[in-house]
């Protein structure tokens, strides 16, 4: 986030937009490439089917666990190991039936475990964007109050409280986005929230 803070700081709009984006669309990362639902070219005891089944769910599942650690998500990756590794005996043994119910029971936690990544990196990432954003806005307030203790014009000062005040509103527009899982129109939004304060910063330096 350190490159979006820096973009807001600076009253960079587009770097802000496409740093948001980054941030919100981490979730691609999470989905990775889907496996098949069912295994294919199956040979007689459904050995070469479900093996190759597996074996696309274990990759899924790896990359799933890199992204938890790349985002510091604590997940809990010990009982799908072990449902991989029954899975794995139960398709070494032939036990092609027992083997699918396994591999169904693995693909439930693999979705729930995807939830809950998808919800700590959501969380996580646009929190901290979205507080540094509100410190800023307070910290221009301060420096519009400094300004009317050093003798700027009423009116001048009006204008720019008014100013804050829709940069305040905008920022609770992105934070209702976000909420609503709407990364397009949040960034859209805080291209427009980094003007806003852009053009606050430039008339207090003038």
């Amino acid at each position: 986030m350190a490159a979006l803070e820096q973009a807001i700081a600076d009253g960079d709009a587009e770097a802000a937009k496409e740093n948001f984006h980054a941030a919100m669309m981490i979730f691609k990362e999470i989905s990775g490439k889907e496996w098949q639902d069912r295994p294919s070219n199956v040979g007689n005891d459904g050995s070469d089917g479900l093996s190759g089944l597996l074996a696309r769910m274990q990759a899924y599942a790896d990359n799933l666990e890199l992204v938890a650690k790349k985002n510091s998500v604590t997940v809990d990756f010990a009982g799908l190991d072990r449902l991989f590794a029954r899975a794995s005996q139960q398709v070494a043994d032939g036990q092609s039936d027992a083997a699918l119910k396994t591999i169904h029971e693995a693909k439930e936690t693999i979705k729930m475990i995807n939830k809950e990544i998808r919800g700590e990196v959501s969380e996580h990432g646009s929190k901290r964007s979205l507080a540094y954003a509100a410190k800023y806005i307070e910290r221009l307030d301060g420096m519009i109050e400094e300004s009317k203790e050093r003798g700027a014009a009423d009116q001048t000062v009006a204008q720019l409280r008014a100013d804050l005040d829709t940069a305040r509103e905008t920022l609770e527009m992105i934070k209702q986005h976000v909420k609503d899982g709407k990364p397009h129109d949040a960034g859209e939004l805080l291209r427009d929230l980094a003007k806003q304060l852009r053009s606050i910063k430039a008339a207090l330096g003038s």
